[in-house]
């Protein structure tokens, strides 16, 4: 059994912006030979303490905290980008609840995170579906309401092919695991002939509108006509 600790100075912006962008604020750790997860509870405690003490830097006086997430293998997940990427998340919980503490990724907190996000009426999409750390995975494990279409396969996709069968793929994939499906990148009328024909009909992109203040969006509902392409 292993663990992967995902670790972010907490407030490391304000000192960057002050001395510089010479380094870094994210660290990733891996902690083998465990016999249970907690065994790596004392190890995560020290780097708590260490990175909570004071330091100097030009006559000046430093503090930080750190947030840190932690993935177990095998339970969390037996490949090495999901485990990564699930470290991450449970770094950002850890953050969110407070900062300098550390957060373990499992089932349970895919739970509490389903029940949370239900109880309070929020949803949840999986972003950039098809690339990077968006897997099959997330499909089952986490709370996901919707799946959006990476942009870098919708642009392309009136031109090649490839990318045309990696966007009809991920559509039929939301049908099946019963999720909307959202395709970003929707630049021009073509693109959203096309999306509808293949049962696509939410997008996002310069197609629609450009990105905006929150302030603009009413006024921008109020003068907004459908295009025709949208009802065709």
């Amino acid at each position: 059994m292993l663990a992967v600790v995902y670790l972010d100075l907490d407030g490391f912006k304000k000192i960057n912006d002050a001395y510089g962008h010479a380094i870094g604020d994210e660290f990733v750790a891996i902690l083998s030979d465990l016999d249970k997860p907690k065994d790596c509870k004392p190890v995560l405690d020290r780097l708590l303490h260490s990175i909570a003490n004071t330091i100097t830097v030009e006559d000046t006086p430093l503090n930080v905290s750190a947030s840190i997430g932690v993935a177990i293998y095998p339970q969390s997940g037996s490949n090495a980008d999901l485990l990564l990427r699930l470290a991450d998340q449970a770094m950002y919980i850890a953050k969110a609840s407070g900062k300098n503490r550390y957060h373990f990724f499992d089932i349970h907190s895919d739970l509490e995170a389903k029940i949370l996000c239900e109880n309070i009426g929020v949803e949840c999409s999986l972003d950039d579906f098809g690339t990077g750390y968006s897997s099959l995975t997330y499909l089952k494990r986490l709370p996901v309401s919707s799946l959006k279409i990476d942009q870098s396969f919708v642009q392309n996709m009136l031109t090649n092919a490839d990318e045309m069968a990696m966007v009809k793929g991920v559509i039929g994939l939301a049908d099946v695991f019963h999720r909307r499906i959202i395709a970003e990148g929707l630049e021009s009328e073509a693109h959203a002939a096309m999306l509808l024909s293949i049962n696509c009909d939410v997008g996002q992109g310069y197609g629609i509108s450009a990105p905006m203040p929150a302030a603009d969006l009413p006024s921008w509902i109020t003068c907004w006509h459908e295009n025709p392409v949208w009802t065709a």
